[in-house]
């Protein structure tokens, strides 16, 4: 069995980290979704809790009736040294990573011997764009899964802080 395992923080969760999940669990038997800075929230980097960007993701896999897939919490530690062992031991095993364009990340988990597939920026979606184009009221929807784009606009932007 083939695992794959692709973490970000998924503020929010876009086209871009959809088409690398839908690949993903083309490629392999069990996809692990890794969310990163999980302790993070209602900050301007970080907008939405781990457990609302949990939501997002499954909303967006179960519209597709994607199956073979978890999603997990991994919060930031204050050491890159150990940080591949702490998404281990909370992720489990895989044979795999994907990785957009986080350098940092990108070099513990090689530096530890792992195998990345890098994805890059895909059809130029860029979290940061997309979340100050939320911020400016301009329009946002197309960017993001159809199942992402209902409950940020009926649930999630009507939360209070």
């Amino acid at each position: 069995m083939s695992i794959a395992l692709f973490l970000g923080r998924f503020q929010p969760f876009h086209n871009g980290h959809f088409a690398v999940v839908k690949k993903a669990l083309q490629e392999h038997n069990v996809l692990v979704v890794a969310v990163g800075s999980a302790q993070e929230k209602r900050t301007e980097q970080n907008p939405f809790s781990y457990e609302e960007r949990k939501e997002m993701i499954a909303a967006a896999l179960r519209a597709e009736k994607l199956t073979g897939w978890k999603i997990v919490a991994i919060p930031d530690i204050p050491n890159d040294e150990e940080y591949v062992e702490h998404v281990r031991s909370i992720a489990g095993a895989w044979d795999v990573m994907y990785s957009g364009e986080d350098d940092d990340t990108r070099k513990l988990f090689k530096a530890k011997g792992e195998k990345v597939i890098v994805t890059g920026r895909i059809n130029g979606i860029h979290a940061t764009k997309l979340r100050k184009m939320m911020k400016d009221g301009k329009e946002w929807e197309t960017l993001v899964p159809l199942a992402v784009a209902d409950l940020i606009k009926t649930t999630l932007q009507n939360k209070p802080s």
